[in-house]
């Protein structure tokens, strides 16, 4: 199922298939590198708001639980340490 969904349809919106069974699937030793390196759990941002366009290009995770459309305005939130 997970070879399918990020062959087929590697979009974002699909996430929602994978929140309440994630760490069942981690726990049971499904491999999920194909997963976790698919747009479906790893979203590039590209707004003016964000620094994307900052020499400094580590890569950060960091949850956010709110809506998509709200992040524009939650990187000083998210990145405090690299905002600041």
């Amino acid at each position: 199922m997970i070879e399918y969904i990020c062959k087929n349809q590697n979009d974002p919106v699909y996430a929602h298939l994978f929140t309440y069974n994630l760490v069942d699937l981690i726990m049971k030793d499904v491999r999920c590198d194909q997963l976790f390196n698919s747009k479906i759990l790893n979203m590039a941002i590209n707004f003016y708001e964000w620094p994307s366009l900052n020499h400094d290009n580590e890569r950060c995770f960091a949850p956010f639980n709110d809506s998509m459309f709200n992040i524009r305005f939650a990187y000083p939130g998210l990145f405090k340490d690299k905002y600041d």
